[in-house]
This record gives C-alpha cells, sequence and structure tokens, in this order.
C-alpha cells in the first residue's frame, strides 16, 4: 500500500511501475536473466536520430531465437505474470507483447546497461529485420538478399550476435552469402574464359606471324635461287 506522499515521491503510475520494473528485474530467475534481456532486447528499436524507443513483437516471429526457445517461453510467463510486459492476441499466429507501460529506460539501470553494450548490434539488427521483412513482402527475390556491404555487416553480426537472430534470419543471411559466392565464381568463370580467349588469340596471331615470316624466308630464298 502506497501512501500519497510516497506516490507523489514516485512521480505518479509512471514512477511506480518503474519502481516495480527495477524490483522484478532484481529478482529475476539466474536460470531465466540471459532470456529475459533478450527477451528485452527485442522489444527495443533504434530511432533515426539514434535514440531509443519501445516496441512491440509477435512471440511466434522471435521464439526461435536461439537464446529464447524454452527458457524464453518461461521468462515470457514470469514476465506477464510480473506484469512487467503485457501482451495481446492478434491472430492465431501473433501473439503480440510489449511492455506494460513505457517508461524512459534511464529509470532502469539494467535497461541501460543493456542498451549501452548492445546499441550498434541493436541498430544493425533493425536494418537486417527491415531488409528481412522486404525480401518477405516481395516474395523473397533474389536481388533483395543482402550484398555487398550490409552482407558483410549482417555476417559480422551473426558471428558476433548469432544467438540474438532468429534462425529465419540467419538463413536471410545465409542466402545472402550463397548468392554472392555463386556470383563470385561466376565472375570468375567469365574471367578465366576472356583470359584464355585472349592467350589463344595471341597464340593464334603468333602462328601466324611465324608463317608470314616463313613464306617470306622462303620467296626470298627461291628469288636467290632463280637469279
Amino acid at each position: 500500500f502506497l501512501t500519497n506522499s510516497v506516490f507523489e515521491e514516485l512521480k505518479g503510475i509512471g514512477g511506480v511501475f518503474a519502481q516495480r520494473v527495477r524490483t522484478v528485474l532484481d529478482k529475476t530467475p539466474d536460470d531465466l536473466r540471459d532470456a529475459v534481456d533478450a527477451l528485452l532486447l527485442r522489444l527495443v528499436s533504434v530511432r533515426d536520430d539514434g535514440e531509443f524507443g519501445w516496441q512491440s513483437a509477435a512471440w511466434e516471429r522471435i521464439s526461435n531465437q536461439p537464446n529464447l526457445g524454452v527458457p524464453g517461453a518461461q521468462a515470457l510467463l514470469w514476465l506477464l505474470n510480473q506484469r512487467v510486459l503485457a501482451g495481446r492476441r492478434l491472430g492465431l499466429d501473433d501473439f503480440r507483447i510489449e511492455i506494460a507501460k513505457p517508461l524512459p529506460f534511464c529509470e532502469i539501470p539494467r535497461f541501460e546497461r543493456l542498451l549501452s553494450d548492445n546499441r550498434r548490434a541493436l541498430r544493425q539488427r533493425q536494418q537486417l529485420v527491415l531488409a528481412y521483412e522486404d525480401w518477405q513482402r516481395l516474395h523473397r527475390i533474389p536481388s533483395k538478399l543482402p550484398e555487398a556491404g550490409f552482407l558483410k555487416d549482417a555476417l559480422q553480426l551473426m558471428q558476433g550476435w548469432g544467438p540474438h537472430l532468429t534462425w529465419e534470419e540467419q538463413r536471410y543471411i545465409a542466402a545472402g552469402k550463397k548468392r554472392q559466392s555463386r556470383r563470385r565464381m561466376r565472375m570468375s568463370v567469365a574471367a578465366l574464359t576472356v583470359v584464355v580467349g585472349l592467350l589463344a588469340f595471341g597464340r593464334a596471331q603468333h602462328l601466324q606471324q611465324v608463317e608470314t615470316l616463313r613464306a617470306t624466308e622462303n620467296a626470298a630464298k627461291l628469288a636467290i635461287a632463280v637469279t
């Protein structure tokens, strides 16, 4: 029970919720801690100005992320029961989860540490997710697979932050890498074909020059013999 003075000291409902979140996260079971952090990071977006914001996520979309799965489901239920997260069913395959009440990240020291430690990776993952969704929307056309610098960044993200990427996101990156390898192979074959062609042309030119020289020498010898 909160007295009026305590309620005011906590800055109203937002402050009360922030205090609740801090308390809940401080007592996170050790076996759920990593999954709780991974789940919370999925509810963070990065705005164009580089600042963080809250977003919702479809559980079915993120549940096969390697660091979620079974512990992720347990972490989700725990956060729902603790009323840190809220959930709503938008469809048969769309159980949408979100923070129960948006609050400044600075209110929760654990959030601040998470964001500080994963700022770059969060931005890269958001770009990857947007590109993946665009690829899906356009019926997986090859031209929308990651390539060049974007593919390089995605591969580095998968190497260092792979457990935070769903299997679909990882397969999307792998498909881009495979396409790049095929393209490089075709370019290598084409370049080799050109080189072989140039060598063959040079050889033919050389043989022609030799034949011309021989013919000239034979004509000169014949002219000398006649005289």
